[in-house]
């Protein structure tokens, strides 16, 4: 099975995001000014890592997104679409070790309470039976609310994958933004895949719609 095959076989949680891979760099958080109040959604609320910054295609009233791309990650725009803004994927990887990453946005009409929506996408996973060893953990993003989902993913054909699912949820006036970064491997023990995984989910930028 080629490594194009594979990529596009991916099974979905939640939303239809794929995966992420390997690199050497490390997230840094500044010091002092850590434990000043930021505004949220502002870059000054945000993680500050040392990859290069690649900000994600979004409409003017939708959240600006910005995802760290490490070395050796390329952009993959055949794997993106209307709801799934960026795709990229570890180039340098061997033939059968896939390493990827996307970043979703979609928007709901209404308030949606950020902790029922945590729930319900819970429930969701549970109950895919692709699914195996699911937890999920709080998070905040920029000073958003989020939850990371970690679990193994079992897709006929393919090796195990481990996956990783971090949701976002922005609130606007009369609607509710959500956005989700998935990152996936077939070797998630690896210890430079462990250091993106790291460095892509701690350093993502979620910030305010300018409209």
């Amino acid at each position: 099975m080629t490594f194009t095959r594979a990529r596009t076989m991916v099974g979905v949680l939640l939303f239809t995001l794929v995966a992420v891979g390997c690199t050497r760099e490390t997230s840094e958080t500044s010091g002092p000014a850590a434990a000043q109040p930021k505004a949220t959604g502002t870059p000054s609320a945000c993680n500050l890592v040392s990859a290069p910054m690649t900000p994600i295609p979004s409409r003017a009233d939708e959240p600006h997104v910005v995802i760290p791309q490490p070395t050796g990650w390329q952009r993959e725009s055949e794997q993106e679409s209307e709801d799934r803004r960026f795709a990229m994927a570890n180039g340098n990887l061997r033939v059968g070790r896939i390493a990827s990453a996307s970043v979703e946005l979609r928007t709901l009409v209404g308030h949606r309470d950020p902790a029922t929506e945590f729930e319900n996408m819970r429930a969701k996973a549970e109950k895919d039976s692709g699914n195996r060893d699911l937890t999920a953990t709080d998070s905040e993003v920029c000073g958003f609310p989020g939850q990371t989902f970690r679990y193994i993913r079992t897709t006929a054909g393919l090796p195990p994958a481990a996956e990783t699912l971090l949701v976002v949820v922005v609130p606007a006036t009369g609607k509710t933004h959500e956005v989700a970064l998935t990152t996936r491997t077939t070797h998630g023990n690896d210890p430079d895949y462990q250091r993106a995984i790291e460095t892509i989910l701690s350093g993502v930028q979620v910030l305010t719609p300018t409209a």
